[in-house]
């Protein structure tokens, strides 16, 4: 009997060991490339051609002229001289009818040429935001990275 137990409790301590050991969704193990935020763009409301909604990723002066007006590149010191054989520019677009106090921005791997933009918005109840955009200059992605933008909202 005690044999049969303990057969059976090694059979199962085997298994458990065994699934422990192989988690195929688990992407953890691709090679680290960090990406820092240089720069982050102050909360901007007009001079931005994205719609609600809409993200990009701006890799050369062409794509940055093209998301954003000329006026508003020359007087915006975090969009003026880029260097964008260092830099890429990530930003998008939302609508928000609450304040905004502070954006808080994070970028994270998530996989072997993948990213997540986590853009915490800071708001009170006070005045109206409406469209707005936001954005940071990180340093140069991988040629073909994707990345992905979250939201989240938090009331101060």
């Amino acid at each position: 009997m005690k044999s049969t137990f303990l057969k059976i409790t090694l059979a199962v301590m085997l298994l458990a060991l065994m699934g422990a050991g192989c988690d195929k969704n688990n992407d953890s193990n691709f090679e680290k490339y960090p990406i820092e935020i240089v720069k982050e763009l102050p909360v901007l409301y007009v001079g931005c051609n994205l719609k609600d909604g809409e993200t990009a990723i701006i890799r050369d002066q062409v794509a940055l002229e093209k998301v954003f007006i000329k006026d508003l590149i020359n007087q915006n010191a975090t969009l003026k001289d880029i260097d964008f054989a260092k830099y890429d520019v990530l930003v998008g677009c939302s609508t928000f009818t609450r304040g905004i106090i502070e954006l808080k921005h994070n970028i994270t791997q998530t996989g072997a040429n993948t990213w997540l933009y986590n853009l915490a918005v800071i708001y009170d109840l006070t005045y109206p935001a409406g469209k707005f955009f936001y954005g940071i200059v990180v340093n140069k992605l991988p040629a073909g990275a994707k990345v992905n933008f979250d939201i989240k909202r938090i009331n101060e």
